[in-house]
């Protein structure tokens, strides 16, 4: 498989690239574009356009560790597996020197139930990446799709703030990022191009104090809960009013839970919250709905508000008091709210559906 570099591959006609697509392995193709200098016939004449093609950063605070994933996926469903780590000195084991443009890796090949991948060291390690991705880009005729990348990476290479890709990749997601002036930026330029931005927080509430306040409710809507759970800290700088807005543009959307900050307001406001988001009361909710296993709630001190859902599943608003650890009348309400958790009940199986109390 591996031919000598020389080989003239542009003499063959067509159906050759067909028979070496069909017959080789990709890791295989990939190493022979390496090694040739006939980058567009493959290109042209083997590789077919990937259904997704993504890259993610992995940040593992500890320098070697730290690695870039390219991923594409194919319409025949092969995927091609991309690892590649920061150069160092610890690193002997490279059995293959791959060399893209002027970039220059040692490489092993690697197999586990995923399947085989390839595992390179580079040494320019953060202007050298972008020089491959213009390469592999131009081999396989198609962008980046998807681009993933978390806090820490960002933190480590400051080059990524002026990475033009961030404000054109179709779908960005950011996990646990805290620069909320770079993050604005950032979902108002992509909203105006309608491109998809995910962005998961984890964090504790007191960690993120820098607030998402200025922008609008189409601009926080065009970050995508979809399947994802979300801390929203920075809905206490809010207006009420907007806080509505947002979280209902939300209910639609396929999470398990959302824990929010909101700014402190009495008791006798909660009847704006039932009003505006059209709220019911409990009664017999537990008997026929539950959250999935180990996602219950443990405290006291709240209030609760249900909203049915078209599609069965029962949204269970939790209202919460800053002095829910304290030491208080479990029979005396707080007074004060602030926070709130939106949980995803499902329906029971019919067999474990209960009477309400007090007809058990």
């Amino acid at each position: 498989m591996y031919l000598n570099s020389k080989f003239n591959f542009g003499a063959l006609p067509v159906t050759a690239g067909r028979m070496l697509w069909r017959q080789s392995e990709l890791i295989d193709l990939f190493i022979l574009v390496t090694t040739s200098d006939d980058t567009g016939w493959f290109s042209n004449n083997v590789f077919r356009i990937p259904r997704k093609f993504s890259i993610e950063c992995v940040s593992q605070y500890v320098r070697h560790m730290d690695h870039w994933l390219f991923r594409a996926t194919f319409p025949d469903g092969r995927i091609f597996s991309w690892y590649i780590y920061y150069f160092s000195a610890k690193v002997d084991d490279g059995r293959l020197l791959l060399k893209v443009g002027d970039q220059k890796m040692w490489t092993k090949m690697k197999e586990d139930e995923n399947g085989k991948s390839l595992h390179s060291w580079l040494v320019d390690y953060q202007t050298g990446l972008f020089k491959i991705i213009e390469f592999m880009e131009k081999l396989f005729r198609s962008p980046l799709t998807e681009i993933k990348l978390n806090n820490c990476c960002y933190r480590q290479f400051p080059e990524l703030q002026q990475w033009e890709k961030l404000n054109k990749v179709k779908t960005l997601i950011l996990n646990e990022f805290s620069d909320y002036s770079f993050l604005e930026e950032l979902v108002i330029e992509r909203n105006k191009r309608n491109l998809r931005t995910i962005v998961v927080f984890h964090q504790d509430y007191g960690i993120l104090s820098s607030p998402l306040s200025c922008l609008t409710i189409p601009e926080l809507e065009s970050i995508d809960c979809s399947a994802l759970n979300l801390h929203l800290p920075f809905l206490q700088h809010l207006p009420f009013t907007k806080i509505f807005e947002y979280l209902e543009s939300l209910f639609s959307r396929d999470f398990e839970y959302i824990i929010a900050l909101l700014p402190a307001f009495p008791r006798k406001q909660l009847s704006l919250f039932k009003k505006a988001l059209k709220l019911d009361d409990c009664w017999g909710l537990d008997t026929k709905y539950a959250p999935k296993p180990g996602m219950e709630l443990i405290g006291r001190r709240f209030r609760k508000f249900t909203l049915k859902m078209e599609d069965g599943t029962c949204l269970v608003f939790f209202f919460f008091s800053p002095y829910e650890n304290l030491l208080y009348n479990y029979a005396d309400p707080p007074h004060v709210y602030n926070r709130i958790t939106v949980q995803r009940w499902f329906r029971k199986p019919q067999d474990e559906v209960a009477l309400p109390w007090p007809f058990r």
